[in-house]
């Protein structure tokens, strides 16, 4: 049963969550080339003004009540890869995959992205009603011996890759990936299981260690962070692994994190300067002052192959154009991702392969999907509101349930973090790849943590 948001519970503007807003706003309509859409095409230049004006005003009043959630990743995601960066492709033409749009089909997407976004809000303003009962209290305790054997279970993986490759290796994502198991199918379970046997082993020594401050405490936690930074590099594994796995870590280490708007501004920085930054080396002519142009770093950024959400929402309406609808096929391939496609041959791909390979698009498969086009790919206009719909009020509920009872919920108080964090990849897409490594990671995170805390009742 569905509950609307108590009116008691209506934020009251702040100070600092007005000025955070209009100085957000002037960033994104005056210093990206939004001037430059509007050149283009007027009616494309409002479409993105609405775009930047919801999405930056959602993110921040939802930031009014909760320092990070998954609603605020989405519409975290929606600002950076539907306003940013679909903002620079549009205005200079460099969409991604060979991608040449008409501005009927940019109109068309951008309708899709405000329908999708604004049922997402109103969706938001309901929840599902979940009964916790406050008179049991828990008391956990922590299985030592559970711990000695997923640490000992993360070294033997350590030293296993340090036999296949020197420890150099590592911290590139080419030669890692190469060489680890990610890239086999059966690899995906063991990757699985070593990213949930870590991030809980890891924040449990965490809690641990905040709980009792002691050599041994110290020394495991620490045994525990250096293991992680070699069985899952930053800079060796998906970004977007790396980013949800260790700033779930921050989030949990340090409560003034979870405060304010301490964590939202330190994502930004991290996206709209400190990327742009540094990846101006890589393009660095000689100039030592081009590595400061913080807007010819964005640039390039935002026209990177990992933002092409935008790019691949056009190619989706393209190939609905041409051959339709799935009414579902591809939301089923989703949902059954665990059967394997010997025993299911005619087993749906991947969105974002299927539309590259249907259109003969001379590229790696390797391309997103973003979650408004699963929608509209699955079942048009009507699936891209009534889904949108639904989940918000889904996520409304997981935020809910985090913030006012999070004392009552042991798993979920650690893994939220995460999860907070890998939406925005999930909202990027395929949904069928996103679904497949959340769902493997939960389960594994899970049995860890079922393993480890065993809990006591008492009233």
């Amino acid at each position: 049963m569905g509950y609307i948001e108590n009116k008691k519970n209506v934020i009251k503007f702040h100070v600092s969550t007005t000025f955070a807003i209009v100085g957000f706003c002037i960033f994104s309509f005056l210093l990206l080339p939004l001037y430059q859409a509007f050149l283009k095409d007027s009616l494309v230049g409002i479409q993105f003004l609405l775009i930047g004006s919801i999405s930056i005003s959602a993110l921040f009043l939802e930031n009014e009540k909760r320092a990070f959630s998954l609603s605020m990743s989405v519409y975290f995601f929606c600002y950076l890869f539907f306003y940013c960066a679909a903002l620079f492709q549009f205005s200079y033409d460099t969409f991604r995959w060979f991608l040449y749009p008409t501005v009927e089909e940019v109109i068309v997407a951008n309708n899709l992205i405000l329908v999708g976004l604004v049922s997402f809000i109103f969706g938001h303003k309901f929840y599902l009603k979940t009964n916790h009962s406050k008179n049991i209290k828990e008391k956990n305790k922590i299985r030592r011996w559970v711990i000695y054997i997923s640490l000992l279970f993360l070294t033997s993986y350590f030293v296993y890759l340090l036999t296949i490759m020197p420890i150099s290796d590592f911290f590139s994502r080419a030669t890692f990936q190469s060489n680890d198991f990610d890239n086999q199918s059966t690899g995906l379970v063991i990757s699985s299981i070593r990213n949930g046997i870590a991030l809980i082993c890891s924040l449990i020594l965490i809690k641990c260690y905040q709980e009792k401050h002691n050599l041994f405490n110290f020394l495991l936690m620490l045994y525990s962070l250096i293991l992680a930074l070699f069985i899952i590099p930053p800079t060796g594994v998906a970004r977007f692994l790396s980013g949800a796995f260790y700033g779930a870590l921050l989030l949990y280490s340090f409560p003034v994190l979870r405060q304010g708007k301490i964590f939202l501004l330190l994502m930004f920085s991290f996206i709209l300067i400190i990327f742009p930054l540094l990846n101006n080396f890589r393009y660095l002519n000689g100039n030592a002052l081009e590595i400061f142009d913080v807007l010819d770093g964005l640039s390039n950024n935002f026209q990177a192959a990992d933002f092409d959400a935008y790019t691949m929402l056009i190619y989706t309406i393209k190939y609905t154009s041409n051959f339709g609808y799935s009414f579902g096929r591809q939301l089923l391939g989703t949902l059954l991702f665990f059967i394997p496609r010997a025993v299911w041959p005619s087993k749906p791909i991947g969105s974002g392969s299927m539309i590259v390979d249907t259109l003969f698009i001379p590229i790696n498969g390797n391309v997103s999907c973003p979650f408004i086009a699963e929608y509209f790919i699955n079942f048009g206009i009507l699936g891209v509101v009534i889904i949108s719909l639904l989940l918000g009020c889904l996520l409304n509920t997981m935020d809910k349930v985090y913030w006012e009872k999070k004392k009552y919920n042991g798993f979920l108080q650690l893994f939220y973090p995460f999860l907070s964090l890998i939406t925005i990849f999930c909202c990027r897409g395929d949904m069928m790849s996103s679904t497949s490594f959340l769902i493997g990671t939960f389960i594994s995170a899970y049995i860890e943590y079922k393993m480890i805390v065993k809990r006591v009742d008492y009233e």
